[in-house]
């Protein structure tokens, strides 16, 4: 099966990032996290599946504390999380210090 990828980053700024509808029905298999350095606040980079059912069915697939992280990943043994082809994928930081942080979304 064809991989997805979505790439996010931000550079001296938050993200906030919503996906296009997914279009099909699809697995997320990875997330991958590169700070270029430890933002030494604590705040989570988040990733919330934006339920097609609506918001009361969101829910927050990951959430970690970026503190003292520069590089996180969540490979297939621990997502593959099954998705609708009206669903979405937001993330989230709030990158306090205003550092460079790149995040790539996997999907099959």
């Amino acid at each position: 099966m064809d991989r997805y990828r979505f790439n996010v980053q931000g550079v001296n700024a938050a993200i906030n990032y919503t996906t296009p509808e997914i279009g099909a029905e699809r697995t997320l298999k990875a997330l991958y996290a590169h700070s270029v350095v430890a933002s030494g606040t604590s705040e989570n980079l988040v990733l919330t599946l934006i339920s097609h059912l609506g918001s009361d069915y969101d829910t927050v697939l990951i959430s970690q504390d970026m503190d003292t992280v520069t590089d996180y990943a969540v490979l297939d043994g621990s997502l593959n999380a099954p998705l609708h082809p009206a669903d979405k994928l937001k993330v989230t930081y709030t990158n306090t210090d205003s550092e460079t942080i790149s995040v790539l979304l996997v999907l099959e």
